[in-house]
């Protein structure tokens, strides 16, 4: 049967009754807590150097540093893609350290827009729900309370083809929503896309943490984790070097010992910018 774009938007509205289930109510909080975690690899390497951090009340963590210092290690490590060294993982107070991906309502949104080309978003963000046999109807009302949440529900019956690189990406995080997740692991969401593509993506995640989903994301770009996060944690060699407020951390100084560059820090309109000094 085909169904029409009218008809497949009718089919994944939103509900009009009680939330559909898995997705985070408003006013429910997530929090995520990393006490001494560490990572090594079997040929010695330290990817993670015992890292305390901790995400509550709707926080949204930026983890910031150099191509090569741990972030992307940290990310999996939080979302189970890989086993810690040492150290615990807790989820809303529960530990899930050693718990598969799958049952710690945690998902991880990787860099490139990996959205099958021959399926509709629809299909695309409720794919991991009919893989699990989820009753039809169920897909349906948790797609659409996702698509709602980040503004996605007119491009529900499009192709990933059809959408500008910042949708394809909402629509990866509207799939992870979909799943149930309440804390969100972004790996550099906004790495391949344009400075118009960057804000929206990076203003849609913002309003997930206010809505009370935990937020760790990462990034190389100190303007993008000052402007955003409302904490951050900068790294450097898998350890953390600094932890706190944008302003606390994203100072000339602490740039300059993690990147290895003279760095100025500007106010320009009122917002801090972060220049190199060439």
């Amino acid at each position: 049967m085909t169904v029409g774009t009218r008809g497949m938007t009718a089919l994944y509205a939103k509900p009009s009754g009680p939330a559909a289930r898995g997705l985070l109510p408003y006013g429910a909080m997530a929090s995520l807590a990393l006490a001494s975690i560490a990572l090594t690899y079997p040929n010695g390497t330290r990817a993670v150097d015992a890292i305390d951090l901790s995400i509550a009340d709707g926080q949204f963590l930026a983890i910031l540093g150099p191509s090569g210092c741990g972030k992307s290690s940290l990310l999996r490590l939080v979302a189970g893609l890989e086993s810690p060294t040492s150290g615990t993982i807790a989820m809303d107070g529960r530990d899930v350290t050693r718990l598969e991906p799958k049952d710690r309502d945690v998902a991880m949104v990787f860099q490139g827009l990996a959205l099958y080309p021959h399926m509709t978003v629809a299909e695309n963000m409720g794919l991991g729900l009919t893989a699990r046999r989820v009753p039809t109807a169920e897909v349906a009302r948790s797609v659409g309370e996702a698509a709602e949440t980040l503004g996605l529900t007119r491009y529900l019956a499009k192709r990933p083809r059809e959408l500008s690189g910042g949708e394809r990406q909402l629509a990866m995080i509207a799939r992870a929503l979909a799943q149930g997740a309440r804390a969100l692991v972004l790996d550099e969401p906004t790495a391949s896309l344009d400075f118009g593509n960057q804000v929206r993506v990076l203003r849609e995640i913002r309003r997930l943490a206010a809505q009370g989903y935990a937020i760790v994301f990462s990034t190389h770009d100190p303007g993008q984790a000052f402007l955003a996060a409302s904490r951050v944690l900068l790294l450097a060699q898998g350890g953390a070097r600094r932890q706190g407020t944008p302003a606390e951390v994203i100072t000339a100084d602490n740039l300059r010992d993690v990147y290895g560059v003279e760095v100025r820090v500007a106010a320009l309109e009122g917002v801090r910018v972060c220049m190199p000094v060439l």
